[in-house]
């Protein structure tokens, strides 16, 4: 197991990542509930994610400043490939993401396949790793050389509280985790800084127990992050793994 921490001292230059989030067919209520929830959490979604549905035209969609695009297929997948190929080669990196199996389009980098409440909380995973505060940061760079041209990827969020919130959070995710054993990973600690049992090293034990039973041949790297908008004492453990070639 190989393990990348990332250094909190080291500033970065990289430009903050702005997505473009496209959805095909019925969408309405995955893009929906992700403003829904931003709006109730008075986020401006506005500064690093536009939202829209194609309307069948693929040479009428414009980017500004985003460098991550990710497509959402429901129902009807007619002109995912006019999409793709819009996009191709605009963007660092290119996700689709889809409620049916369906084949990787040419020129996206990777593909999700889950179902409606699985991709809402891929976005929102995605998405968290720019909109939150980190204190051991992900950056976009992480995100990109896990997901360029790795083919499927898999999203795994776990949310837990009371007494050992870490390990029953680490024992769900790591059920989860033998569905698809890939040997690349992202991982996300999200915690609330208000919290009257704030996170320690000591809490995250059962994380690195886990981390370190996996084959070394895997690759982690790890990141934790403030989010108030959870509850006292709840803690989330978000996952991002490939197979890549």
């Amino acid at each position: 197991m190989i393990m990348v921490e990332k250094d909190i001292l080291k500033p970065t230059n990289e430009t903050q990542p702005f997505a473009k989030v496209i959805g095909l067919g019925n969408t309405t209520c995955i893009l929906g509930e992700i403003s829904f929830v931003w709006d109730e959490n008075q986020v401006d979604y506005n500064k690093f994610a536009s939202f829209e549905y194609y309307d069948g035209n693929a040479k009428a969609i414009s980017l500004d400043e985003e460098v991550m695009a990710i497509i959402v297929v429901n129902d009807n997948k007619e002109g995912l490939e006019e999409v793709v190929s819009a996009l191709s080669g605009k963007v660092n990196l290119l996700l689709v993401m889809s409620m049916e199996e369906i084949a990787l389009p040419k020129g996206a980098d990777s593909l999700m396949v889950g179902t409606e409440y699985e991709i809402f909380i891929g976005i929102m995973t995605i998405l968290d790793l720019y909109r939150l505060p980190n204190m051991i940061a992900v950056d976009f760079s992480d995100l990109c050389r896990l997901l360029s041209n790795s083919g499927k990827f898999h999203i795994i969020c776990k949310e837990q509280e009371g007494e050992n919130p870490i390990a029953e959070a680490v024992s769900k995710v790591a059920t989860r985790y033998e569905e698809f054993k890939g040997n690349n990973l992202l991982i996300n600690i999200a915690s609330n800084p208000n919290s009257t049992s704030p996170l320690t090293m000591d809490n995250l034990k059962p994380l690195s127990q886990w981390v370190s039973s996996l084959p070394k041949d895997v690759n982690v790297c790890w990141g934790i992050y403030n989010d108030d908008s959870l509850r006292d004492g709840r803690v989330r453990i978000e996952v991002i793994t490939t197979t890549q070639r």
